[in-house]
Parts: structure tokens; sequence; C-alpha cells
């Protein structure tokens, strides 16, 4: 993500800026995951700017958020390794930040 960053900072390009202002957004607000890279979904969705307008957001975040839901389903039943410095280990759900908010 840093990287992005560095690059939108440095570039004169506005397509360019474009590119990585939707690349962090949808990454960071849209379809978060829990790394700190940018969701390979945000590139393909930034493949083509002219398309971007045309992309049904809403289903899109509903299916990240049922499929985050749905990988948490799998994955809380596992085991976790415990946290540096201690505290209750994390299994959080993956999704659009703005869902609560609606």
């Amino acid at each position: 993500m840093k990287k992005i960053e560095k690059k939108l900072e440095k570039t004169d390009d506005i397509d360019l800026k474009l590119r990585c202002f939707f690349m962090i957004v949808i990454s960071r607000y849209l379809l978060p995951a829990q790394g700190t890279t940018v969701n390979e979904k945000a590139v393909m969705y930034t493949r083509d700017l002219t398309l971007v307008s045309k992309i049904d957001w809403c289903t899109v975040i509903y299916e990240h958020l049922r499929e985050s839901v749905d990988l948490w389903k799998i994955e809380k039943d596992k085991p976790v390794k415990p946290k540096k410095g201690g505290g209750l280990p994390e299994k959080p759900i993956n999704g659009c930040c703005m869902i609560p908010m609606v």
C-alpha cells in the first residue's frame, strides 16, 4: 500500500492518480482484507477507469461481505496463535466498514 501512496504523490499522470486513489479506497474501505497490501480485486476493478462508474458496487460489497462471513464461519473454530504481548486472539470478519453505519 505504501508503494501506491508514494506513486500517487510523485506522479503527474491524472489517470494513474485516479487509479491509485480508487485502489486505496477499494482496498481500505469497500473490500478490506486483513493484510496491508492492495486487494487484488481492487486492481481488477481499476484496470479500466471508464468502467468504475458502471460497476454495481452494492452487489460487489454485499458479495464480499457474504464471502467474508462464510470464511469466518469456516475458520472460527480453528485454533488461533496467541497474540504477541498477550491479549485475546482475534478472528475478525472482513468487510466494508460503511455497512454498520447504514
